[in-house]
C-alpha cells in the first residue's frame, strides 16, 4: 500500500509539473504612445501601461494569452490660447494568439476590449471631467512581436489600431486612438 501511495504521489507530481508548463502567468509594465490620426493637429501622448496576464500553450508553437491592463491614452493639441491635453485611462482585456517562430520569439495577433475608467481634459491648469462625452467601451485590433527568455523575462512590443470612435457625440469628427506599447514582463 505504501508503494502504491508513493508511486501515485510521484506520478501526480510529474503529471502536474507537465501540465503546469502549459499554463503561465505574470506581470507587464511599460510605455504607451497614443495618437489620433483622425484629428488633424494632434500630437501623441506618452503614458504608462501595467497589468497582469495568463497564457495557455495550445500546441508547441501556439498559445493564447489574456489579462488585464491599465493603460493611459489620449492626445495633446496646441490651441490659440495654449495646450489642450486629453487624458483617457482605460482598463483593457487583451486576447492574443501567440505564434512561436523559435523557442522564445513570437508574433502576436488579437484584439483588446477596453472600459473607460477616467476621462479628463487639462487646459490652462484646470481639469475638466469628460467621461460623459466619451464612449465607455473601446475595441482595438492588436499585432505584436515579443521574445520570452527561459528564465522569465519578456520583452514585447504591440501596435493597436482603434476600431471604435472614442467620442459619443453625434456629428463630431470621428476620433479613434492608435497606439504603440513597449513593455517588459516577468513570467512566474
Amino acid at each position: 500500500m505504501k508503494r502504491f501511495l508513493l508511486l501515485t504521489a510521484i506520478l501526480s507530481v510529474f503529471a502536474l509539473s507537465g501540465h503546469a508548463q502549459r499554463f503561465g502567468f505574470g506581470v507587464k509594465a511599460g510605455s504607451y504612445f497614443s495618437s489620433t490620426p483622425d484629428v488633424p493637429g494632434t500630437k501623441q501622448r506618452i503614458g504608462v501601461v501595467a497589468g497582469l496576464f495568463a497564457d495557455y500553450m495550445i500546441t508547441s508553437t501556439l498559445s493564447v494569452e489574456t489579462g488585464f491592463n491599465y493603460t493611459q491614452r489620449g492626445w495633446n493639441q496646441d490651441t490659440q490660447n495654449g495646450k489642450l491635453k486629453t487624458r483617457l485611462d482605460y482598463i483593457y482585456m487583451p486576447v492574443m494568439f501567440k505564434f512561436f517562430m523559435t523557442s522564445g520569439l513570437n508574433v502576436q495577433l488579437g484584439a483588446q476590449f477596453g472600459y473607460l475608467a477616467n476621462g479628463k481634459t487639462v487646459y490652462q491648469g484646470s481639469d475638466t471631467k469628460i467621461n460623459h462625452l466619451m464612449n465607455k467601451y473601446d475595441v482595438d485590433f492588436v499585432a505584436g512581436l515579443a521574445y520570452e527568455f527561459d528564465f522569465g523575462l519578456i520583452v514585447e512590443g504591440r501596435y493597436m489600431i482603434g476600431l471604435v470612435d472614442v467620442m459619443n457625440q453625434t456629428g463630431a469628427a470621428k476620433t479613434r486612438i492608435n497606439g504603440l506599447q513597449a513593455t517588459l514582463g516577468w513570467r512566474f
